[in-house]
């Protein structure tokens, strides 16, 4: 980053002007964990700056840009005496240049008192910051034989000083006594996997959100404690990488959505009355980048304006590739559309909608195209038809499934339960084992439902073996006697 840059990054926090900051942080490259180029902002990086300031538009602009603070290694107090001695640096450095004469003295004192405003404001708001309240809905899952995901609710609405990380830590112990390990994990994301943990061994999980204050009051996680097991052997799942092209985008179900792969995806939604255009009868997804999945505000507001001229693709193409700001994307997004014009056979696929669908557990974002088409047209291709929308809602894959959990792998405590002959044993449920049950029974529920069959004494779980189709998959079977 050139001094340029520098000193409008450091205008925009400085008058908390976002929009500013996200534009320069759009085309320039900055180091977030490097500290301010001056003499007397130098103890700071520039999320510092803005958190000090108060300033929390700029400094939410920052963390959704990646960068990061460790609020354990320097402690308000420490802050406060960082600032202290800077104002009383400024304060001797102001008398001693009334007392001289030298070319624009005036302007540097000037820039002192500017500095030494604004070191009494940032003073003024650590010694008023406070911690975050409890983060909520703490709940941990075995989600391997040697590891555990924990996911919370986002607080940062509720927050009175802005939520600038989590912390995840875990334990042997129920009372932390003793720590294992620990995690800070960024605000963009409400859960966490912690790896490499030891197998048959039971830890218990905790979460705590920190402002520029300090981390708030650590809340364990339910269940209170979990013990790492597998009714699967652990091994290394080696296979030849499918090739990927834009007939397979296609051949996907509704239920398939929920495994894309992290990246930004178009979706086209070209109906007519009930009826809605399909390929090969399901929506058409294309992919359109998958090195991101954060859409920036003016990217979206030109894919906008880009659907309502859809013919001057080739030449904004090529304008973009004369330009280095912002090429990436839109080229990757008019690559994307040109895909879809070919695959549903229609150049106009519609308004983009103003704002993406965004599915930030997963890394996804949809950017959907909309459009309505007055009277009935022939379909264009081989592979596209109207579909009545009644169908492409309840449609189903030849397989009928019901998610039971997001999680698929399968403790030994459930396994038990599975493979117990009566739920109703004098052995009480763990609570890992209730959860699963309640799960279990409502799936089955809206599977027979859905399949419209009736429950009848003669439908059975097997529960001789869950099915590991692969690494992320688990199937439990009902069947019929």
């Amino acid at each position: 980053m050139n001094m340029l840059d520098f000193n409008e990054t450091l205008l925009a926090i400085e008058t908390n002007d976002e929009d500013l900051l996200r534009m320069i942080l759009s085309k320039t490259d900055i180091s977030f964990d490097a500290r301010i180029d001056d003499i007397y902002l130098e103890k700071w990086t520039l999320l510092e700056f803005a958190l000090m300031l108060d300033h929390r538009q700029c400094a939410e602009v920052l963390l959704r840009s990646g960068a990061t603070i460790d609020v354990e290694s320097c402690p308000p107090e420490r802050r406060l005496q960082q600032i202290q001695e800077s104002i009383e640096l400024i304060i001797e450095e102001i008398r001693f240049l009334r007392t001289i004469n030298f070319q624009n003295k005036d302007k540097q004192i000037e820039y002192l008192e500017k500095r030494l405003l604004q070191m009494k404001k940032m003073k003024i708001v650590l010694e008023n910051t406070v911690v975050p309240g409890p983060v909520t809905n703490v709940e941990a899952v075995v989600s391997a034989s040697d590891q555990l995901t924990v996911s919370w609710k986002d607080i940062r609405q509720r927050s009175k000083d802005l939520v600038v990380n989590y912390k995840v830590e875990w334990s042997l112990c129920d009372d932390f006594d003793s720590i294992e390990g620990s995690l800070l994990v960024n605000i963009m994301r409400n859960y966490a996997v912690i790896s490499e943990l030891k197998h048959g061994l039971r830890y218990s999980v905790r979460v705590s959100a920190a402002s520029i204050g300090g981390f708030g009051y650590p809340i364990p996680a339910e269940p209170q404690s979990l013990l790492l097991s597998s009714i699967f052997p652990k091994i290394e799942i080696i296979g030849k990488k499918k090739k990927r092209n834009i007939k397979t985008l296609f051949a996907g179900s509704f239920q398939s959505h929920k495994v894309m792969q992290r990246g930004i995806y178009l979706v086209s939604i070209i109906y007519s009355e009930m009826k809605v255009y399909t390929v090969e009868e399901y929506l058409p997804i294309i992919l359109v980048d998958q090195t991101q999945f954060c859409i920036k505000k003016d990217e979206m507001y030109w894919a906008i304006k880009l659907s309502m001229a859809w013919d001057e693709m080739q030449t904004l193409q090529e304008a973009n590739n004369s330009s280095s700001s912002n090429s990436h994307f839109r080229n990757r997004f008019i690559d994307a559309a040109k895909q879809m014009h070919i695959a549903l056979g229609v150049k106009d696929i519609g308004r983009v909608h103003y704002r993406p669908i965004v599915d930030e557990v997963n890394s996804v974002s949809f950017i959907v195209t909309v459009r309505l088409i007055n009277g009935s047209q022939t379909a264009q291709g081989l592979t596209t038809r109207w579909l009545p929308l009644n169908k492409i809602v309840r449609k189903r894959g030849t397989c009928q499934a019901m998610n039971l959990l997001e999680n698929p792998h399968i403790t030994k405590e459930e396994w038990d339960l599975l493979r117990s002959i009566d739920i109703n044993a004098s052995n009480p449920l763990t609570p890992m084992q209730l959860t699963f049950h309640t799960s279990l029974v409502s799936a089955a529920s809206r599977l027979l439902n859905n399949l419209e069959v009736k429950v009848i004494s003669n439908q059975r779980i097997y529960r001789l073996q869950v099915f590991q189709l692969q690494f992320g998959v688990s199937f439990i079977i009902v069947s019929y006697l």
